[in-house]
């Protein structure tokens, strides 16, 4: 009896690793924008959800005092929710609400390659209504023109979006037109 031993050709080995190559160069740039995208969007949803806290406790604690302060040096970026006026610079100990030590708050280095900018150092919330000062604070990912938009109303609206004319993200409407 002749025994036969079962392999791989050298054809079969070079075809499979030129489809791996194809499905890599194909995938890896699919995958390099969605982590983008998600950088991008995990930012500016940190900040919408300090935003709705801050809001829920204004109103909770029936005060005036509960502001999301924004701090900006260069690229490097944070914010903080507090009650403490006298907040000055993220994780300070001073930067919490009612003196419970909970630090509440974003900075920069837990999102990579993005930035920040506003047209307010803070967004204060008053807690009749839940009303607060009218901000843009924008988001952006390096060089790739990638934006999103957290907006506040007079009204206490808060939402994101995409500023009109920049790269859209999935899921995040275009900003309306103001």
């Amino acid at each position: 009896m002749r025994s036969r031993i079962s392999g791989f050709t050298l054809i079969e080995l070079i075809i499979t690793i030129l489809v791996m190559t194809i499905l890599l160069g194909i995938g890896v740039p699919s995958y390099m924008q969605f982590k983008e995208d998600n950088t991008l969007q995990g930012a500016a949803q940190a900040l919408y959800s300090d935003i709705q806290f801050a809001r829920s406790e204004a109103i909770k604690r029936n005060t005036d005092d509960v502001v999301v302060h924004l701090f900006q040096t260069g690229n490097n970026w944070c914010y903080q929710v507090s009650d403490n006026p006298d907040c000055d610079d993220c994780g300070d100990s001073d930067c919490d609400i009612h003196g419970d030590g909970i630090l509440r708050g974003v900075i920069w280095s837990g999102y990579p390659n993005v930035s920040m900018a506003s047209n307010t150092s803070s967004v204060t919330i008053q807690s009749q209504r839940a009303v607060m000062n009218s901000n843009r604070i924008i988001f952006s990912y390096g060089q790739t023109g990638k934006e999103i938009e957290v907006r506040t109303t007079p009204l206490g609206r808060v939402f994101m979006c995409t500023p009109v004319g920049k790269a859209g993200l999935t899921g995040v409407d275009k900003c309306p037109s103001s």
